[in-house]
C-alpha cells in the first residue's frame, strides 16, 4: 500500500487530468521503482497526466528527493530541449531531466547511462494487450504551487467571489525570468543551427497558418490573413528562442514567494510577493520565433468560469493593467519592444500566430493535424474569439452564430476595451486592419495608445 500524498511544498510535474495509463502498466512501473530505489518512499504524485505516470521518490536526508516519471514512446521527452531548458533559465526554474531506461514487457532495459536519443516506437506501444513500453526519467524537484492551484486557494478564501488575484508579481517575474532569457539566449533565423532544432510545429508554422486560414470560421480570416502574409517576417527575421509549449490551464506554472523555501500556498501571506518559481514539463517544448510563445501569457491573465450563465474563459479584471506590467519588464530589458517599434509590430503578429496555433489546432493526442471545430472543440474557439476578437461568450448557453445568419448582435462583449462584434464586422467590411482594430482598443491586445 502507498504512504499518503507528500507534504505540500514537494510536487511532481502537474498535469491537467488523470493519468489513461492501463492499471497493469501502473503496477509494472510501480514494481520497477520499488526494486530500482529499494531506500526510497515511494509517494504517487496527486496530479497524474493522461500521457504519464509520476511517482515522488523520498529519501531520508530529503536532499536526493527525486521525480521518477514514465512516459509512453509517442510522448517521449526530447533531452536536448530539456538541457537546453535548464541552462537557459537556471536550476531553479526548470529541473534536470535524465533518461534511465525502457520498461520492456519482454525484457526492462535500464540504461547504464542517461542517453538523449531514448528509444521510441510508436506502433509498439502495446504488446499482447498486457502492458504498455514505457520510457523512464527522472526530474529533480522545484519549488512552488501549480498556478492553478494557487488561484483556487484564492477562489476558496474569497469565499466564492471572483477575486483579482495578487498576479502582478507573477507576470513580472515571467517576463523576467522566461521571455528576457528566451529572447537573449535567441537564435538569428540564418542560424546553422536552426536545422537542426526545429520540430514538428518550427517546421509546420506555414502550412497550419495556411490551413487555419481555410479551416476556420470566417469571423476569423481577417486576423489569419494578416498573420499568413507576415510568415515571411515571423520565420525570417524574428529571432527564434526556445519556447515552453503548455501554458494550458497553468498546471506548468509554478509559483511562490520571495524568500519562501518552502515554495508557497496556503497560510503563505505575509512572505514576500507571489512569483515565478518553476516551468515544468517541457514535452512540447520548441525553439520559435520570439513571440509565438506570448500565447501563454493570455492564460496568466485570466480563468475558466462555470456558473449558472455556463463555461467561459474570461478576464480578470486587472487583466489589461497586469497586461502592462508585463510589457513595462519586457521594455525595460529591452528597449526595441517599445510600442510602434517594427519590432513589437512583428513580435505581435508572432503573439498572434501562437494563439492561433495553440488554440486554432486541435491538439488530438499529439496529431495537430486538424483544425478545431464548432461542436467538437468549443472551448478553443470560445478563446479564439476573446484572444482574437475581444467577445466572450458561454461554450454551454451561448450557442455560436452562424456566420450566414448575419445576425451578429447575438454575440456578448467582454468588459473592458472590447468592441460588440457587430462593430467589428463592421470594421472588416471596411477593410481596417487587425493592428488598427487594435490601436482603436478592439481586442486584448499587448499595445495601447495612450
Amino acid at each position: 500500500m502507498l504512504p499518503p500524498s507528500p507534504p505540500s511544498t514537494l510536487y511532481s510535474p502537474p498535469h491537467p487530468s488523470q493519468t489513461t495509463l492501463p492499471e497493469i502498466t501502473r503496477s509494472t512501473c510501480l514494481s520497477y521503482a520499488q526494486t530500482r530505489f529499494p531506500h526510497a518512499t515511494i509517494r504517487e504524485a496527486p496530479h497524474q497526466g493522461r500521457c504519464s505516470y509520476t511517482l515522488f521518490l523520498l529519501f531520508n536526508n530529503n536532499k536526493n528527493n527525486t521525480i521518477l516519471q514514465f512516459r509512453p514512446p509517442r510522448h517521449a521527452l526530447d533531452l536536448s530541449i530539456t538541457a537546453a531548458a535548464h541552462l537557459i533559465f537556471g536550476e531553479t526554474l526548470v529541473p534536470q531531466t535524465h533518461f534511465l531506461g525502457v520498461i520492456n514487457p519482454r525484457v526492462t532495459a535500464a540504461a547504464n547511462e542517461p542517453s538523449s536519443s531514448p528509444p521510441c516506437d510508436d506502433t509498439a506501444e502495446e504488446v499482447g494487450g498486457t502492458t504498455m513500453i514505457m520510457l523512464i526519467y527522472t526530474h529533480t524537484l522545484v519549488r512552488g504551487v501549480p498556478l492553478s492551484t494557487f488561484l483556487t486557494l484564492r477562489l476558496q478564501e474569497a469565499k466564492g467571489t471572483p477575486p483579482s488575484p495578487p498576479l502582478e508579481g507573477v507576470v513580472r517575474s515571467l517576463a523576467q525570468q522566461y521571455f528576457i532569457p528566451s529572447l537573449r539566449h535567441s537564435l538569428p533565423p540564418s542560424s546553422a543551427r536552426l536545422p537542426v532544432l526545429k520540430r514538428a510545429v518550427g517546421w509546420g508554422m506555414r502550412r497550419q497558418a495556411e490551413r487555419l486560414l481555410r479551416g476556420l470560421p470566417v469571423r476569423f480570416r481577417g486576423v489569419v490573413g494578416e498573420v499568413v502574409a507576415a510568415m515571411g517576417e515571423i520565420e525570417g527575421w524574428l529571432p527564434w528562442g526556445l519556447t515552453h509549449g503548455d501554458f494550458l490551464g497553468g498546471g506548468n506554472v509554478l509559483v511562490g514567494f520571495d524568500g519562501d523555501e518552502g515554495g508557497g500556498g496556503e497560510g503563505q501571506e505575509g512572505k514576500g510577493e507571489e512569483r515565478l518559481t518553476g516551468l515544468v514539463d517541457w514535452a512540447e517544448g520548441e525553439w520559435l520565433p520570439f513571440g509565438v510563445g506570448l500565447y501563454g501569457l493570455e492564460e496568466v491573465l485570466g480563468r475558466t468560469v462555470t456558473d449558472g450563465k455556463g463555461t467561459r474563459f474570461e478576464y480578470y479584471p486587472d487583466a489589461e493593467r497586469l497586461r502592462a506590467a508585463f510589457w513595462e519588464e519586457m521594455v525595460a530589458a529591452v528597449p526595441e519592444l517599445a510600442c510602434g517599434s517594427r519590432e513589437r509590430e512583428v513580435v505581435e503578429k508572432a503573439r498572434l500566430l501562437g494563439l492561433l496555433l495553440w488554440y486554432g489546432i486541435a491538439f488530438d493526442d499529439g496529431a495537430l493535424n486538424r483544425v478545431v471545430q464548432p461542436g467538437r472543440d468549443d472551448e478553443e474557439l470560445q478563446k479564439l474569439d476573446l484572444f482574437l476578437l475581444g467577445v466572450c461568450h458561454d461554450i454551454k448557453t451561448s450557442p455560436i452564430p452562424s456566420e450566414q445568419s448575419g445576425n451578429l448582435d447575438e454575440w456578448q462583449t467582454v468588459a473592458g476595451p472590447a468592441a460588440s462584434h457587430t462593430q467589428a464586422q463592421r470594421w472588416s467590411e471596411q477593410g481596417l486592419s487587425y493592428a488598427e482594430a487594435l490601436k482603436r482598443k478592439f481586442v486584448p491586445g499587448s499595445c495601447r495608445p495612450s
